[in-house]
């Protein structure tokens, strides 16, 4: 082993000074130039909205491999905590080793699962909304 990291920096659009990178998904329909951002930079990158930078992901392989179930596990910020003190530990409150975010978790899997999310991208892509299926530039 080498001891240099093989990880690259996820790639970004250059961000404008306070705006960042609002005017590159300006427009009609944002989600179009979401596509276009993709096909530029890929299937993974990152984009500043006037706020701390956020990883779009625009491939469902990423997203099903983000989301599995054997290396999920979420951090309860101090927002999160301060909910959690008022209202239990619920869906977004609880730590996910609590039973009552497994039983939630279990609940909307089916709804919001991979399959789920596979079925939705299909008819996004028959959408009129998507500029290859309706002709569009």
């Amino acid at each position: 082993m080498s001891g240099q990291s093989d990880l690259q920096p996820i790639p970004q659009p250059p961000p404008y000074p306070v705006i960042g990178n609002l005017l590159d998904v300006r427009g009609e329909v944002p989600i179009l130039n979401l596509i276009k951002l993709a096909e530029t930079y890929g299937p993974i990158f990152r984009l500043r909205l006037a706020g701390p930078w956020m990883v779009v992901l625009s491939s469902f392989e990423l997203v099903d491999q983000v989301c599995d179930n054997e290396h999920f596990d979420k951090f309860l910020g101090p927002g999160i905590m301060s909910a959690r003190a008022v209202a239990g530990d619920g869906l977004f409150t609880a730590w996910t080793d609590e039973p009552n975010w497994r039983k939630a978790h279990n609940i909307l899997t089916p709804a919001f699962g991979s399959m789920a999310i596979a079925a939705i991208c299909r008819r996004w892509a028959t959408s009129p909304c998507n500029s290859s299926a309706s002709g569009r530039a």
